[in-house]
C-alpha cells in the first residue's frame, strides 16, 4: 500500500512528495481493500455525503469553541481528522468519476495545491474557518445533483478546505495525509482481526 511509484517528486528539504496521480492509485487500492460502502456509485457517494457532513461539524464545534471569549480548543481533531479527511473524499471522487481527471493536472502534489490557496490574509482563524464551512456545504450541494460539472466542484472545495486548515495550522497536508491514512489501515486491520476471532 506504500510502495515507490515512478514519478515521486522531491522538494525543499529532501522529502518525497506523491504526486495527485500517485495518490490516486494508492487511494484505490487503499478503497478496495477496505471500504465498505462500494456496490455502486451512488452508494459510494451517497456515504461520503455523510463523512463530508460529520467533517463540516467538527469544523463548526471547533469554531463555535474559537467564538467563545477566551476560547482556546485543542485543534487535535482538525489537523488528525478533518484535513487529511477532506483529501481522502477529493482522492476518492477522482477515482469514482474519471474524467475528472482529464480537468486537473494530476502531476503536482498536495503540496503545490497547498501553496496554490495560501490564505494567510484570511485571519482572523474564524474568517479562514467559515470559508471551509461554505466550502463543504457546497460540496455536498454540488454532489447531490451528481452531475460530471458538480463532482468537479466538489473536488476543488474539498481539496481547497483541507489545504486551508493545513495552512491555519501550519501543517504540512502530505505528512497529514499520509499518517491518517496509516491509522486507519492499522485500525481497518484489528477490525478484520476482531471480526475473524468473533466467528
Amino acid at each position: 500500500m506504500h510502495g515507490n511509484f515512478p514519478h515521486t517528486t522531491k522538494h525543499k528539504g529532501g522529502k518525497l512528495k506523491k504526486t495527485i496521480e500517485e495518490l490516486i492509485r494508492e487511494r484505490k487500492e487503499y478503497d478496495e481493500k477496505y471500504w465498505e460502502h462500494k456496490s455502486s456509485r451512488e452508494e459510494w457517494v451517497d456515504h461520503m455525503l455523510w463523512h463530508i457532513g460529520k467533517a463540516a461539524g467538527k469544523v463548526c464545534t471547533y469554531a463555535e469553541e474559537l467564538h467563545h471569549k477566551g476560547g482556546n480548543p485543542s485543534p487535535e481533531i482538525m489537523i488528525k481528522e478533518v484535513a487529511p479527511d477532506l483529501i481522502v473524499y477529493s482522492l476518492q471522487l477522482l477515482n469514482l468519476y474519471p474524467k475528472l481527471k482529464e480537468m486537473i493536472d494530476t502531476r503536482v502534489t498536495l503540496l503545490d495545491v497547498q501553496k496554490g490557496h495560501n490564505h494567510r490574509n484570511l485571519s482572523p482563524a474564524i474568517l479562514t474557518l467559515k470559508s471551509v464551512r461554505k466550502l463543504l456545504i457546497k460540496a455536498e450541494g454540488e454532489l447531490e445533483a451528481e452531475n460530471i460539472f458538480s463532482p468537479t466542484r466538489s473536488y476543488r472545495a474539498l481539496q481547497t478546505s483541507g489545504s486551508y486548515i493545513a495552512n491555519l495550522f501550519k501543517q504540512d497536508l502530505n505528512g497529514l495525509y499520509e499518517r491518517r491514512l496509516i491509522a486507519m489501515a492499522s485500525l481497518n486491520e484489528t477490525k478484520k482481526k476482531v471480526h475473524q476471532v468473533s466467528f
